[in-house]
């Protein structure tokens, strides 16, 4: 089983409630590129990110596939189980590597409901951190400019992607277009900043990967707190 600390959500637990959680939910492992689940499903499956990381992509109006999020280790995903009347996925899930889940069933969750009456602190938690998560995004896109969108972004996927937290380097693996979308902006723009961040020294560029040299520097640049 793992330990708790690895995943903040369920830091307001009690013990006891925090191991019947991890006790209850089944290790499950996903190769690169497998599909977890698909927009438009209805949630069946709650998942909390144990190793690796997942794309979460969406299919505009126009058809096109756009990049959400990119979701790291501690990570809540399957959120829909929580609710009364499930609803259906909005966001496809795919295995950006090797990567793997803990994963309980609404089965699941309703007997840890009935079993401990505390868990749901943990679903409450769960389902306002995606409320905040959703507010930031509305608020950064109507007050922030794409440029300084672009460096937020980049320094939280660098995070994400840094296998040793002690290490500043870290490479995030993905295509300009995947950047752009998650900061509500177009290739071009992206494609500008980066070059400009890496003339500073801050990133180096690859095909599909964006090499960061030093994420405090990065944050620092991006105007954002450590």
């Amino acid at each position: 089983m793992l330990a708790a600390a690895n995943f903040p959500m369920l830091d307001g637990l009690p013990a006891d409630v925090r191991a019947a959680v991890l006790d209850q939910m089944v290790r499950r492992r996903w190769a690169a590129g497998a599909i977890v689940c698909r927009e438009g499903d209805i949630g069946e499956t709650l998942h909390m990110v144990s190793a690796g990381r997942f794309m979460a992509r969406t299919v505009t109006i126009t058809g096109e596939e756009a990049a959400l999020a990119v979701l790291g280790p501690g990570a809540v995903f399957g959120e829909q189980v929580l609710l009364e009347h499930r609803e259906r996925r909005n966001a496809t899930i795919v295995a950006i590597g090797d990567a793997e889940t803990l994963v309980a069933t609404v089965a699941d969750v309703n007997e840890l409901r009935r079993n401990h009456p505390g868990i749901d602190r943990f679903l409450i938690d769960v389902l306002s951190d995606r409320a905040r998560r959703l507010t930031h995004l509305l608020l950064e896109a109507r007050h922030v400019d794409a440029d300084s969108r672009v460096l937020h972004r980049l320094t939280e996927l660098a995070d994400i992607f840094a296998d040793d937290p002690e290490d500043p380097t870290s490479t995030v693996p993905l295509r300009q277009e995947d950047l752009a979308a998650m900061a509500g902006t177009t290739r071009p723009t992206v494609n500008k900043v980066l070059r400009v961040i890496e003339k500073e020294g801050l990133v180096t560029l690859g095909r599909g990967r964006v090499d960061v040299v030093d994420r405090g520097r990065l944050a620092e640049r991006a105007g954002l707190r450590r």
